[in-house]
C-alpha cells in the first residue's frame, strides 16, 4: 500500500480529543491527504456527531474528562447505528493493559503518542479498507440472500400457482381434456367434470385414447375430428354433437378443439374444451314452443299490447297494437323505441302526461297502473300497465295493454246524460231526499214532522179573468208568476209542494228539517206581495193576492205506485189551506202558533175571531212586516 492511495482516499473521519492542538494537527494533515475531518474536544459531542452522520472511522483519546475513550468506545458499541464503526485509539499510555482494554471496549486498532504519520496514514487505511471489504462482502452476503429469498419465493409463487391452475382445472364446469399428439393421441389431462359428463374416471382416461374408451365407430368419427385440427393447425368449434356416455345417456356437446404449438410450429398436444349443452337445447326448444304460443295469444288479443324490457326497448307487440295507432309495420319493426314513442304520442291530447308516466313507472318498477287517454280524434283508450317479473321476483321490463274503449265511453255519456234528465225531471216532482229514498226503495215513503209551516197562496178574482182571456194565454200568465214563485223556493230553501190551478202550495223545515222555517215561510210570502203587483190583469189592474200560513206537525212523503206526487197530510194543512180561503186580498192571515213563534222578529196586526171550517172559532192576524 502506498502514499498515493492515501492520498486517493474520500473516507469520512471523526477526530475526537480535548487537546485542540492535537485536533488541529491531525485534521489539517488528514484533510491534505483527502480525508473528509471532523472533530470534538468531548466524548458527549462525540457520540452525538457520529449517530447524527456515521463517520466511516473514528481516532479517538482515551485521555479526555468527564467521559474517557473506553467509555465513548462502549457506548459506541452498544448502539447498532453505530457499533459497526471502526475505533482506533491514540493515547500517550503505552501500557499492556491499556492496549488490552482498548482492544476489549471494541478498538480495533492502537496507536502510541507521539506517533509517526506515516504510521498513522497505514494503519487509517488498512483499517478503512478492511471496513470497505466488509461493507462489500456484507452487500454480497445480502444479494446473495435476497437471491436465495427471490428464489424460494419464486418457487413458492409457482407451487401455488400450479396449485390454483389444477384446482381451477378441476372445478371447471366444463369438461378440459387433452391429448398427446405425438403419443396414440393418449390423454394426459383429465378434470372432474369429464368425469361427471362422460362416466369415465382420470384413471381409466389418462394413458388411453378415444379407441380404449368408445366403440369404434364413435372413436372414428373422434379421431377424424382430431386428425383434422391437427393438419390444419386451426382451432375447430362442433357447436352441436350427440355423444353417448358411459351410462348409456344421450348427451348433447359443444365442443372446442385448440391445437398447442411448440417453438417449431408443430402441433404436440390437442386441448378440447366441452359443455353439456342438453339441458340449454331443451330449454330453447321449451322456450321457442313458449313464445310461439304466447304470440299466438297475443295475436288473439283484442287489446294492444306492446312489451318494454328494463332499458325500455322494444320486446314484443301485437298487431292489435299497430292497428290502434296505425303504425307501418316498418317502423315497429326497426325496434327504434324513439320512433315509436313520437307515432304513439302525437295523436293524444296530453302526450307529456304520456310521457311523465313512463318515466315515472320506469323509476317505481313495482306500480301497477289502469287509466285513460284520450286522443285528438275523440277515441278514448283504456291504459293498464304492470310490472313483468320472473317467479324469483326479477325485473324483466313492463307491459302495456291498449284497448278502444271509445263506443263505450259514447254509450256511457249518452245513458249519463239521460240519466241526468231523468234525475233532473224527477227533481222537479219530488224533493231530492225523497227521490233517493224511492230509487232505493219501493212502496209509500211518508214521514212524520213535528215541527214545519204551511203556506197556500192564491191569486184574486183569477176565475172571472180564466173566462175572458185564451186558455193559453192564461197558462203563460200563470207561468210566469209562479216562475218568480219558484225562485223565491229557491232562494229560501223551501219546498214547492205543488199548484193547484191559481193557488201555489210551498212548506217549510222538510223533507230536511230546519229551525228557521217559520222565518223563510214568513220572509216569502212578504215577497210574493210586491211580486205578484208587478203582473197586471188584461184591465190594466195589478194582480192580488190571498196568503194562509200555519205552523205544526205533519205527515209528508209520496204514496201509490204511478204519477207520483210529494204531498202533506194533517190538520197543519187543513188550516193553513183555510187561513188562504178564508183571507183577503193583499192580506197574509196567520194563526196564533205563528205570531206566538215569529212576534219578536215580525209586525203583527190582530184580526180577531173567525170560525174555521172544521176548527171553530180561532184567533187570527195579519203579517205586515218585519221588524
Amino acid at each position: 500500500m502506498t502514499i498515493d492511495r492515501f492520498q486517493a482516499s474520500s473516507a469520512n473521519i471523526l477526530i475526537v480529543d480535548d487537546t485542540p492542538t492535537n485536533l488541529r494537527l491531525l485534521s489539517e494533515i488528514l484533510g491534505k491527504r483527502g480525508y473528509k475531518v471532523r472533530s470534538v474536544t468531548n466524548g458527549s459531542t462525540a457520540l452525538r456527531a457520529a449517530k447524527a452522520k456515521p463517520p466511516d472511522l473514528i481516532l479517538l483519546d482515551i485521555n479526555m474528562p468527564q467521559m474517557d475513550g473506553y467509555e465513548v468506545c462502549e457506548k459506541l458499541k452498544e448502539d447498532e447505528q453505530t457499533q459497526d464503526i471502526p475505533v482506533i485509539f491514540l493515547s500517550a499510555l503505552d501500557e499492556v493493559p491499556d492496549k488490552v482494554k482498548a482492544f476489549s471496549v471494541g478498538g480495533v486498532d492502537y496507536i502510541t503518542k507521539p506517533f509517526q504519520l506515516e504510521e498513522v496514514f497505514i494503519r487509517i487505511e488498512n483499517q478503512l479498507q478492511l471496513r470497505r471489504a466488509q461493507q462489500l462482502l456484507a452487500e454480497q452476503n445480502d444479494r446473495l440472500e435476497q437471491e436465495v429469498r427471490d428464489r424460494m419465493r419464486a418457487e413458492e409463487e409457482l407451487r401455488r400457482s400450479q396449485q390454483f391452475l389444477d384446482s381451477i382445472i378441476e372445478h371447471l364446469p366444463l369438461a378440459l381434456y387433452t391429448k398427446d399428439v405425438q403419443n396414440e393421441y393418449r390423454y394426459v389431462l383429465w378434470n372432474r367434470a369429464c368425469e361427471k359428463m362422460f362416466g369415465i374416471s382420470s384413471e381409466q382416461a389418462i394413458s388411453h385414447n378415444v379407441r380404449d374408451l368408445y366403440p369404434p365407430e364413435t372413436a372414428e368419427i373422434f379421431e377424424s375430428q382430431q386428425r383434422e385440427v391437427v393438419e390444419k393447425k386451426e382451432l375447430q368449434e362442433i357447436p352441436e354433437e350427440e355423444v353417448e356416455s358411459a351410462h348409456g345417456n344421450k348427451i348433447l356437446l359443444r365442443t372446442l378443439q385448440v391445437p398447442l404449438l411448440d417453438g417449431d410450429g408443430n402441433v404436440t398436444h390437442l386441448m378440447c374444451i366441452a359443455e353439456n349443452i342438453t339441458e340449454r337445447i331443451e330449454a330453447t326448444r321449451a322456450l321457442s314452443r313458449s313464445n310461439a304460443i304466447l304470440k299466438a295469444q297475443q295475436e288473439a288479443a283484442l287489446d294492444g299490447i306492446l312489451v318494454l324490457d328494463e332499458n325500455r326497448n322494444i320486446a314484443s307487440y301485437n298487431q292489435r297494437f299497430c292497428e290502434l295507432w296505425n303504425i307501418p309495420p316498418h317502423v315497429i319493426a326497426s325496434g327504434d323505441t324513439e320512433r315509436l314513442l313520437s307515432w304513439i304520442l302525437w295523436p293524444m291530447d296530453n302526450p307529456q302526461e304520456f310521457l311523465e308516466q313512463m318515466n315515472y313507472l320506469s323509476k317505481h318498477r313495482t306500480q301497477v297502473t289502469r287509466d285513460e287517454i284520450t286522443f285528438k280524434d275523440g277515441r278514448v283508450f283504456d291504459r293498464y300497465s304492470g310490472p313483468v317479473r320472473s317467479s324469483s321476483g326479477q325485473y324483466y321490463g313492463r307491459i302495456w295493454y291498449f284497448r278502444d274503449v271509445s263506443d263505450r265511453k259514447r254509450t256511457e255519456a249518452a245513458l249519463r246524460l239521460a240519466q241526468q234528465k231523468s234525475d233532473r225531471l224527477l227533481l222537479n216532482i219530488l224533493p231530492q231526499k225523497i227521490a233517493d229514498r224511492l230509487k232505493q226503495a219501493q212502496g209509500s215513503v211518508a214521514e212524520q214532522f213535528e215541527d214545519a209551516t204551511i203556506m197556500f197562496a192564491d191569486l184574486v178574482d183569477f176565475t172571472p179573468l180564466s173566462a175572458r182571456l185564451l186558455p193559453i194565454d192564461l197558462v203563460n200568465l200563470l207561468n210566469q208568476i209562479f216562475s218568480a214563485f219558484d225562485k223565491l223556493t229557491d232562494r229560501y230553501q223551501l219546498e214547492k209542494i205543488k199548484t193547484i190551478g191559481d193557488a201555489y202550495m210551498v212548506a217549510g223545515g222538510l223533507p230536511t228539517p230546519r229551525e228557521d222555517h217559520a222565518e223563510a215561510i214568513a220572509d216569502m210570502a212578504l215577497e210574493m206581495l210586491n211580486i205578484v203587483q208587478q203582473y197586471h190583469r188584461d184591465d190594466g189592474k195589478p194582480f192580488q193576492i190571498r196568503i194562509g200560513i200555519h205552523t205544526g206537525p205533519v205527515v209528508a212523503g209520496v204514496i201509490g205506485t204511478k204519477k207520483f206526487i210529494y204531498d202533506l197530510w194533517g190538520d197543519t194543512v187543513n188550516v193553513a189551506s183555510r187561513m188562504e180561503s178564508q183571507g183577503e186580498a193583499e192580506g197574509i192571515q196567520v194563526t196564533e202558533a205563528m205570531r206566538q213563534r215569529l212576534q219578536e222578529k215580525y209586525l203583527f196586526q190582530p184580526r180577531g175571531a173567525i170560525d174555521v171550517k172544521g176548527r171553530g172559532w180561532m184567533n187570527t192576524f195579519w203579517l205586515t212586516g218585519k221588524r
